[in-house]
């Protein structure tokens, strides 16, 4: 006999895991055109840097560098006092 246990997302859970993905949707927003693109295409596109730099017509060092850029600068806005 199986059990299957079907666990319930708690409101608060539900509302800071909405909270963060606004701070880090704030924080993406303050990245340089170049980081900001390599990190959604990245992340959210499930992009691979060879198919971005055919699309953007830059290469794949350049590429890496942003998409690097754009994860401390996304780490520091996250881990700020302010």
């Amino acid at each position: 006999e199986s059990f299957y246990f079907i666990e319930e997302e708690h409101p608060l859970e539900k509302m800071l895991e909405t909270e963060l993905e606004k701070t880090i949707k704030s924080a993406i927003h303050t990245l340089p055109e170049e980081c900001r693109t390599a990190f959604i295409l990245s992340r959210y596109h499930d992009m691979k840097y060879e198919e971005m730099s055919h699309i953007l017509g830059t290469s794949v060092g350049a590429l890496k560098a942003s998409y690097h850029h754009a994860v401390r600068k996304i780490e520091e806005y996250l881990t700020s006092d302010d």
